[in-house]
């Protein structure tokens, strides 16, 4: 289970993509502590591993700066001295995210199998939900 706050303990709304950019970050700043596991995350509370992450509880803090471009649409031509400038792109309003990730359910290799004969288990919503985001091309990877 993934629960993500702003440093101030406020959770945050779910537009743009924040979720996935946040974990995308975890991903890439701690992968020593996930024990360089690769991971998928159905952008509401539930992450998916092959194989147990080192800890029942994770907590990481993360920085993510929106960044906006400057650019200008004058009459200069391109190749102008003050081109580069003019497109350079510049960090504003960085937020800092608490992120914890909590062991919530191992699924067996049972209802795996038993999902997969389309027999219906207790956990065959899971084994569908992380077998639909293993395949989607969103999943985080090296």
């Amino acid at each position: 289970m993934v629960a993500l706050f702003y440093e101030d303990g406020f959770p945050p709304s779910r537009r743009k993509g924040i979720g996935r950019k946040v974990l995308d970050r975890v991903h890439l700043t701690y992968d020593t502590e996930l024990a360089g596991k690769d991971f998928a995350y159905d952008v509401e509370k539930s992450l998916f591993t092959l194989g147990p992450l080192p800890r029942n509880k994770l907590e990481f803090t993360i920085v993510l700066e929106d960044v906006v471009s400057n650019r200008n649409n004058g009459n200069r031509s391109p190749g102008s001295p003050n081109d580069d400038w003019k497109r350079q792109r510049r960090p504003y309003n960085s937020k800092t995210f608490k992120v914890e990730i909590s062991f919530a359910a191992k699924i067996p290799m049972q209802s795996i199998a038993n999902a997969l004969r389309c027999q219906e288990s207790e956990n065959s919503w899971h084994v569908c939900k992380g077998c639909l985001l293993a395949c989607s091309p969103v999943i985080f990877s090296r």
